[in-house]
């Protein structure tokens, strides 16, 4: 055999190998728009994001003191949705003046996030972000506007309860302080994405079945998966299903990149802060879950720690 005919059967060989990872991988992408996502027992207790607090932090790791980057330069779409001034970011319809002109976060972050897209390129899809780190000033903007919407939600009922509703879409930030990680919201780490996807020809954003911030069970990330009959008793339309298999490509997406998602929102996303522990425990307590490795997963989560808190 020639060299020439040899160089060519590699050729076609790498070809072939080339092809065979690509369906491999669109295999795989395809079939988590398939898989369910893991529902909790229902002796377990939804946590919202007032109870992440006490969870442990080591802030000694390597990777505690990562800076904040632009995701831009990581090549992620994106685009602030708080600093946004053309009054169709809803549910505000206005530009907050705390919120960052670019989406910041953590630098092993935004690269597990490059993860994420290499794994979605296959399908044509990428991640688009709505926002990441935020300055406290920005938080306590969107807490004083959960809040209002909480009273409007349970304009008879008790503070508490007001603050817990907000609690389920917002960190209370209201106790701040930087040396005290029980006060810590979570955006202000660094570590928390607020994101959905799009495809990568067009631009155009995945129907995921509601608004981003939108304070409704609508956003809860399950939402979905039960038939359409547990909320208005009639079979899910193809809106539904649409908005299920895309939560889900999402989910296990970000789930395979070592990301946790918080219940109550579809498009949120933790790694590496006290909310991502949490929903790391939450998430061995769930279902699906009763597999040796789980188990495993469970005592692991228990020794976990979570190794960033306020990003500066």
């Amino acid at each position: 055999m020639n060299y020439y005919k040899k160089v060519a059967i590699r050729a076609v060989l790498l070809l072939a190998s080339l092809l065979a990872s690509g369906s491999q991988a669109i295999a795989q992408a395809t079939d988590w728009r398939h898989r369910a996502l893991p529902m909790l027992n229902a002796s377990s207790k939804l946590l919202t994001s007032a109870d992440y607090h006490k969870e442990p932090v080591n802030l000694k790791t390597a990777k505690s003191n990562e800076k904040l980057v632009a995701v831009d330069s990581f090549k992620i779409a994106g685009e602030s949705y708080y600093a946004r001034r053309d009054k169709l970011n809803a549910p505000y319809y206005q530009s907050f003046a705390s919120a960052p002109k670019k989406i910041l976060l953590r630098l092993s972050a935004a690269k597990k996030l490059q993860d994420v897209n290499a794994k979605l390129a296959p399908l044509g899809l990428e991640l688009f972000l709505f926002d990441g780190f935020r300055p406290v000033s920005c938080q306590k903007d969107l807490w004083t506007y959960f809040l209002k919407r909480a009273k409007l939600a349970l304009p008879k009922s008790s503070e508490v309860d007001q603050i817990a509703y907000a609690s389920r879409y917002c960190s209370n930030p209201s106790r701040y302080e930087s040396t005290d990680s029980t006060t810590w919201p979570t955006h202000c780490t660094g570590g928390a994405v607020d994101l959905t996807l799009r495809r990568k020809v067009t631009g155009e954003l995945l129907y995921m079945g509601s608004i981003f911030d939108d304070d409704s069970d609508v956003s809860h990330t399950d939402y979905f998966e039960v038939t359409k009959s547990k909320h208005t008793n009639s079979k899910p339309s193809c809106s539904d299903l649409e908005a299920r298999a895309n939560r889900r490509l999402l989910y296990w997406a970000m789930k395979s990149c070592d990301f946790e998602n918080y219940h109550y929102e579809w498009w949120h996303y933790d790694y590496g802060n006290q909310m991502w522990l949490m929903n790391k425990k939450i998430g061995c307590k769930k279902i699906d879950c009763n597999t040796q490795d789980s188990k495993n997963m469970e005592s692991s989560a228990k020794t976990d720690q979570a190794f960033w808190g306020p990003a500066q």
